[in-house]
């Protein structure tokens, strides 16, 4: 009695089920990543480019720890937080200007230090313009919001010459922002009182040249 060969179709039908009962060991397996996300060690979103944070210490009784190198790296465009300029007043009157201006800040519980790790919860942002570099002028305003950690406010005031001895205007004020509210360290971490603050330059352009009538 003669058998035939097994046709090819039969023989890879044999080495598929050959390949199934070989040991798991043998077996390639793809890996499997799982990612997870922390809002303890997220990233942090970078300051205004004319901003930058108050020295000090930040978190009480919060060590500082760090944040991975890779969350750090800006993920937003980064923006300006203020904006000003000299707008015309009518009569115009020697020795004085009206200066119009706005700051506009997002997301201030994310606008932290890289040097913690935590999550911030604003409870209440105090905004003070003084009409200079420093907090030793003027002021030109003072507000304090609650419950939210974006702040936006525009405004114009008026400005006499010499309040700067050394020039006849200051063309460079200065924004404090204060964010005051909790501060978690980790997961079940006790909330701890945080008060996070930056000064911002806001550079005064000039005053738009008139537009010339044809």
């Amino acid at each position: 009695m003669t058998t035939r060969p097994a046709s090819p179709a039969k023989t890879l039908a044999l080495a598929a089920v050959l390949a199934a009962c070989l040991p798991p060991a043998l077996a390639q397996k793809a890996p499997i990543v799982t990612q997870t996300y922390d809002p303890y060690t997220a990233q942090v979103d970078p300051l205004p480019k004319d901003c930058n944070f108050l020295p000090g210490k930040f978190i009480d009784g919060s060590p500082p720890r760090a944040r991975p190198v890779a969350v750090q790296k800006p993920a937003l465009p980064i923006m300006t937080a203020t904006t000003a300029q000299v707008v015309p007043v009518l009569p115009a009157s020697p020795g004085y200007r009206q200066v119009a201006y706005s700051y506009n800040v997002a997301r201030l519980s994310w606008k932290i230090p890289g040097l913690y790790v935590g999550i911030f919860h604003v409870d209440n942002v105090r905004v003070a313009v003084y009409k200079g570099p420093t907090t030793a002028f003027p002021m030109a305003s003072d507000r304090t919001t609650y419950a939210v950690d974006n702040i936006f406010w525009s405004n114009s005031v008026g400005e006499a010459a010499g309040s700067n001895p050394s020039a006849l205007y200051n063309n460079v004020w200065l924004v404090r922002i204060t964010s005051t509210g909790k501060w978690q360290e980790g997961w079940g971490a006790p909330w701890v009182t945080a008060v996070i603050g930056m000064d911002c330059t806001m550079a005064i352009k000039p005053a738009s040249p008139p537009l010339l009538q044809q």
